[in-house]
């Protein structure tokens, strides 16, 4: 499958369930009107798909920004007192996530998987482990994964002739992992669990 379209499918998936109304108790933890997340998940994926060139050399994805912008927000959601927590489990996430993309780079027969399910195979263990609350989960997700991906840019940075940050398979990436966590926090058993740690750590 081509890079990109995975994103799409995802995409597809969500607002299914999201205006036949499987999903109103996600709404409901997330505090925020059908409409408006209906909204900014479009506007994401379309901006997925616009580059802007900076220079002639560097070229930045339109979706890039929104996933930026989407960590800053949920990192403002979080409640007070959970922030050291989170941003150790981020910057685990992200340096985890790098290691594993540098694996692929210098021989791929080492990963049993490939390097974007690995990748969130560490966010679903973290966020699952370490962190509450979906807002909290969805700033993990934003941020450890973009670390992960600029880590491994910056490593690579005078190996590319054109720098584009923000590339399908990143979108393919944080659409995978965001599809799973809304289908986690579906699943009360998983989400009281990841409380009940929370509380008693």
């Amino acid at each position: 499958m081509n890079p990109g379209i995975l994103s799409v499918i995802q995409y597809a998936i969500m607002m299914t369930l999201f205006l036949t109304g499987w999903w109103d108790r996600l709404l409901q933890q997330l505090h925020i009107r059908r409409i408006t997340l209906i909204g900014w998940l479009t506007i994401s994926i379309v901006a997925s798909r616009l580059t802007i060139p900076l220079t002639e050399k560097v070229n930045v994805s339109a979706g890039f920004v929104f996933v930026l912008m989407a960590a800053l927000y949920s990192w403002e959601k979080t409640k007070a007192g959970h922030g050291t927590m989170l941003f150790a489990t981020t910057v685990l996430t992200g340096s985890v996530c790098y290691f594993i993309r540098e694996i692929s780079v210098i021989d791929p027969a080492l990963l049993l998987l490939s390097s974007e399910w690995l990748q969130a195979g560490v966010f679903f263990l973290l966020a699952g482990l370490s962190v509450k609350g979906i807002w909290q989960r969805i700033a993990l997700l934003t941020g450890g994964l973009t670390v992960g991906y600029v880590l491994s840019l910056w490593r690579h940075l005078y190996e590319m002739q054109v720098l584009t940050i923000g590339e399908p398979a990143f979108f393919d990436l944080i659409w995978t992992c965001l599809l799973g966590l809304f289908i986690m926090e579906s699943f009360t058993k998983i989400v009281t669990w990841g409380r009940w740690r929370s509380q008693n750590t």
